[in-house]
């Protein structure tokens, strides 16, 4: 789902190091109540994934490598702040590269929306 997001607004949103991102978040519309802000984007290589949320997207994140490596792990700049190694809770390679695979998937349930007063910007789908 990640790829298929990003390959949709790559046009819209492009990065000025060779990478594009998008914003998003599911909304309700009967309600408003909106879960966190995500964001995906691509990295410097080909195949480049990565996804977090705005919470706690500075310490963890999802990730997808060049080399087939999918990865749900704390980011090398929280380890560092903390004097700590990177704690990776999942890793796992992928034996299929080519055509459709399945890596992470992002689920999230209606009753984890809430009501929200702060503001989403024009730059979140």
């Amino acid at each position: 789902m990640v790829l298929a997001l990003l390959n949709a607004a790559m046009e819209h949103t492009p990065g000025g190091t060779g990478s594009s991102r998008l914003r998003f978040a599911v909304v309700d519309p009967s309600t408003d109540h909106r879960s966190a802000i995500w964001r995906a984007w691509t990295g410097k290589k080909v195949d480049d994934v990565y996804l977090c949320d705005s919470v706690t997207g500075r310490d963890w994140k999802v990730s997808h490598d060049n080399e087939w490596k999918w990865r749900i792990a704390m980011t090398k700049e929280c380890a560092a702040a903390g004097g700590n190694e990177r704690f990776v809770i999942v890793d796992w390679r992928d034996r299929q590269k080519q055509g459709s695979i399945e890596g992470a998937v992002l689920l999230i349930p209606c009753a984890y929306l809430r009501s929200s007063n702060a503001p989403v910007a024009e730059s979140v789908v």
